[in-house]
C-alpha cells in the first residue's frame, strides 16, 4: 500500500486498486498504483486533486508545476 500525508490529509493507495481514501473518505481513482522493477508509480493527478492542487503540464519541457488552490 501507498500512505501520503502531507500537514493535513491522509492519503491511503493500494497497489493494483483504484480505490483511494482521503481523511477515511473513499473514492475511485481514473488508475491504480503499480510497483514496476522495485519502484511503486502513483497517479500524480490524482494525489494533486485530493491535495486541491492545479497542475500544468507543460509538454516542451515534460514538466509538471502543482499549484495550491485556495
Amino acid at each position: 500500500g501507498v500512505i501520503i500525508v502531507p500537514a493535513s490529509k491522509k492519503i491511503e493507495m493500494t497497489l493494483g486498486s483504484r480505490v483511494v481514501k482521503a481523511d477515511g473518505e473513499v473514492s475511485t481513482m481514473i488508475t491504480e498504483p503499480i510497483s514496476l522493477n522495485g519502484r511503486t508509480y502513483v497517479p500524480i493527478s490524482e494525489i494533486a486533486k485530493l491535495l486541491n492542487l492545479q497542475v500544468q503540464w507543460n509538454q516542451e519541457e515534460q514538466t509538471a508545476t502543482f499549484i495550491l488552490i485556495n
